[in-house]
Parts: C-alpha cells; structure tokens; sequence
C-alpha cells in the first residue's frame, strides 16, 4: 500500500511537471503564432505600400482616358471648344462676362468656363471676367 502511494505522489508530480512544461510550450507556441502573424501583417503592409502609387496612377490615367474620350467624342461630333485667352478682344456672341471691372477696355481678364459651339449654333458661352 505504501508502494502504491509513492508511485501515486511520483506520478502526481510528474504529471504537474509535464503541466507546467506543456503550458510553457503552450504560451511559446503562442508567442511565436503571434510573431508570425505580426511578421505577415508587416509584409503585407510593405506588399500594399508598393501597391498605393501604382493604384493612384491608375486612377489618374483612368482620369485621363475619360478625358481624352470626352475630347475624341467632341471633335468627332463637330462641336468646337471657345477657349479664350487673357487679353483677347471681349466677343458678346462667344463669351458671357460673369464679373466686370470697371477701367478694363473690353479685354478678358479671366477665363472661368470654357464655352462650346456646335454647326455655328453657341451651346454654352465662354464664362468670362472683363
């Protein structure tokens, strides 16, 4: 009987051992789970850091081809752009003066909006400050 409680008390401090040694492992094991999620957190940042201009660029030459679409529908349609420039002669049939100052001697000073003409026929007038 008391050979059975030695074994018993021996086992039973084993077992704590192997406890104490599997819960070690245990947060071990965790601690590097954790470092290696950070670690392809860290990579994947850097993977998207890179990725940003590349997307901004795209987004701008995206803006660009609308842009040059809109420009190739407009030529194609036959509808002309009024692009005033500073200090050209003020034209009622093509511009709209939205601010006038007083002294100026009919020339633009300012071009707010670009106007549109379509078969001789204006669609918008240029916006203009004189």
């Amino acid at each position: 009987m008391n050979n059975f409680k030695q074994k018993y008390n021996c086992l039973k401090k084993e077992n704590k051992k192997i406890k104490k040694n599997f819960f070690k492992i245990l947060k071990f094991i965790r601690f590097f789970k954790k470092k290696k999620i950070f670690r392809k957190k860290i990579k994947i940042r850097k993977i998207i850091m890179k990725f940003i201009p590349f997307l901004d660029n795209i987004n701008n030459n995206y803006n660009l081809y609308i842009l040059n679409f809109l420009k190739y529908m407009v030529k194609k349609n036959c509808i002309k752009i009024i692009e005033p420039k500073k200090h050209d002669d003020f034209n009622p049939y093509i511009h709209q003066a939205i601010i006038t100052i007083k002294g100026s001697k009919k020339k633009i000073i300012k071009v707010l909006k670009k106007g549109y003409i379509f078969n001789n026929l204006v669609l918008r007038p240029a916006l203009v400050c004189i």
